[in-house]
């Protein structure tokens, strides 16, 4: 009625003013607040395979007619369908990047959705499987996941999934929070609560409203917004330590596992499967070119000697701590049938992962 809609504009002008007067309420003493790497809730993402490959890889017109895709994002940050039930026997948690993400995959054929439904079928539980996977996240990212939203799940099961984000992360900075000259990584990892800019409050209630009930409209424009490929990056040559690489890769599988044991969930460590090898084909040579080595300026021979040896820690750390090991890896052939591109899956791919797992 006209009644509901002047009230509803009074309230709007009345926020703003107050903002413009006062500020975003907030305590005498700004607060340090780190940010859980996650996908923006409420978010419904409807865009181009082919937009997103040619962006994250830094390439222009390499691929072509893989189609659009879809990811529906809850109110949490989990990649939907995840709370099936309101009841669950069972709770999974996957943690990892995007390749748990698998956000260009068909949400049915997701394998952390998969294999929940999988189970199901198999053992005739209830099964809730959380995907968290975040494209570009570490295993850093993923212990703040699991410390901060994932044991409120009260999982059964908790399942690592990394390589590749950490070992680029490392060998650029030697660590997940600071550059190697000391300094912390604020435009990321954390920022003063509370210090909104004005109109910040209500553009974030309008625009949760607007993604709520326009949800095929804001993904699209989201994806127009995205969908531009990246610049090419400049080479470099990096100095690097691989012992302190590999030793804090290893410290933050050791204290994933630590987590869940010490709140009664079961660890699983996953090594990555992928598309590159000794002798990899030419899109993969195409690909690890126009991304300038990662912006590390290392050989590509070199990059994939230090990726085989993270895959080998997953596996002596899992067999050292005596939890289980899901070897995706030797279990996923090294083919475009499975992978799109690196390490991202195919819908094949990714099904086959469901059922190694």
């Amino acid at each position: 009625s006209v009644g509901v809609v002047c009230v509803a504009a009074v309230l709007i002008i009345l926020e703003f003013l107050l903002e413009c007067l006062y500020g975003i309420p907030n305590s005498e003493r700004a607060k340090r607040a780190i940010p859980i790497n996650e996908n923006e809730p409420y978010i419904v993402q409807i865009a181009s395979r082919d937009d997103y490959y040619n962006g994250v890889y830094a390439v222009k017109d390499v691929f072509s007619g893989l189609g659009d895709y879809t990811a529906r994002i809850d109110a949490n940050g989990f990649i939907e369908p995840s709370k099936v039930h309101d009841e669950p026997d069972r709770t999974i948690l996957f943690l990892g990047g995007s390749t748990t993400e698998c956000i260009t995959v068909s949400e049915e054929k997701r394998y952390p959705y998969l294999v929940g439904r999988m189970l199901e079928e198999e053992t005739g539980y209830a099964v809730n499987s959380y995907n968290a996977g975040v494209g570009g996240g570490t295993s850093h990212d993923s212990l703040d996941t699991l410390i901060h939203k994932g044991l409120v799940l009260e999982p059964d099961i908790a399942v690592l999934h990394h390589n590749i984000n950490d070992l680029i992360m490392l060998l650029k900075y030697e660590d997940y929070c600071y550059t190697k000259t000391g300094e912390s990584y604020d435009f990321y990892w954390m920022q003063t609560a509370g210090s909104n800019p004005i109109g910040n409050g209500l553009k974030a209630r309008l625009k949760n409203v607007w993604k709520q009930l326009f949800p095929s409209i804001s993904g699209r424009i989201a994806a127009l917004n995205t969908s531009k490929a990246l610049p090419l990056p400049q080479n470099m040559q990096i100095e690097y330590d691989q012992e302190v690489v590999f030793s804090k890769f290893r410290r933050n599988l050791e204290m994933f596992i630590s987590i869940c044991e010490i709140n009664d969930i079961r660890p699983v460590l996953m090594t990555q499967a992928n598309r590159l090898g000794d002798e990899p084909d030419e899109l993969i040579r195409q690909l690890y070119e126009a991304c300038g080595g990662y912006e590390l300026g290392i050989e590509y021979s070199e990059f994939w000697k230090l990726y085989e040896e993270m895959n080998s820690i997953i596996r002596t750390t899992a067999d050292e701590y005596d939890v289980l090991c899901i070897d995706l890896e030797n279990n996923i052939e090294n083919s475009p049938e499975f992978f799109c591109v690196m390490v991202h899956y195919t819908a094949e791919g990714s099904v086959k992962a469901a059922n190694v797992i």
